[in-house]
């Protein structure tokens, strides 16, 4: 092989890694909005209490934070709704007659340069009100309407530009649970979990089943020694 050919190989070789840096770079540089979470999915964390609390469902009337993080889904500047739907088994409901229209937010909302959301007690906003559906004291429902949400009723908040027409860009809270407070005062306000015993009882449960499974393994592998 000629020096002359080697030289070109090795040229090109350096040009290729110099290339393979320079979109790493480039990566790396992305701004973190140009991915963040998937459009219409439930964002875990993003409906928070504040202040003190305790576990178990949010407290009708409960104040909380609604924080969604930077994403390309949201377009900066857009005006936000939040609105409480209903998600029976946790799951985010697919059109908007499973949200509750009465329980959208009275503050403009604007989405960041980053299409972050950031809804809380502090600066112009007051943050989001949880209530308990159907609800009498505040919004002035009637027991049986829909959509339901309480310690048996899962729900989820709508995050988006238009409550109305799911296409629109938007995003989900994680699923929660809230209790029905008589006057919605929000007393003994919690973090949108479970009941204690259902949270108690799902760990036990699993236990039991792994603890169950263990057992019938060295019974039979305790058979097998002794056929053997």
């Amino acid at each position: 092989m000629s020096f002359r050919r080697v030289t070109r190989q090795f040229a090109i070789f350096s040009a290729a890694v110099a290339m393979t840096g320079t979109v790493a770079a480039l990566a790396l540089a992305t701004p973190a909005f140009a991915s963040g979470p998937p459009a219409s999915s439930e964002v875990p964390g993003s409906a928070l209490p504040i202040g003190t609390h305790t576990s178990g469902p949010f407290s009708s009337g409960q104040v909380i934070e609604v924080k969604i993080p930077a994403n390309s889904t949201l377009t900066p500047g857009a005006g936000i709704k939040i609105i409480e739907c209903a998600a029976p088994g946790g799951v985010a409901p697919s059109d908007p007659s499973s949200c509750d229209g009465k329980t959208v937010q009275g503050d403009t909302i604007l989405a960041g340069t980053d299409g972050s959301i950031d809804y809380t007690v502090s600066g112009t906003t007051s943050g989001f009100t949880i209530y308990a559906l159907p609800d009498v004291t505040s919004l002035g429902e009637s027991p049986g309407d829909q959509p339901q949400c309480d310690t048996s009723h899962e729900c989820v908040l709508y995050v988006g530009e238009n409550q109305n027409d799911f296409t629109q860009p938007h995003f989900f809270s994680q699923p929660f649970f809230v209790t029905p407070t008589p006057g919605d005062t929000g007393a003994n306000p919690g973090d949108g979990t479970p009941e204690a015993p259902l949270a108690i009882g799902l760990p036990l449960a699993a236990a039991a089943v792994v603890g169950g499974t263990l057992f019938l393994r060295r019974r039979r592998h305790a058979a097998a020694s002794t056929k053997s």
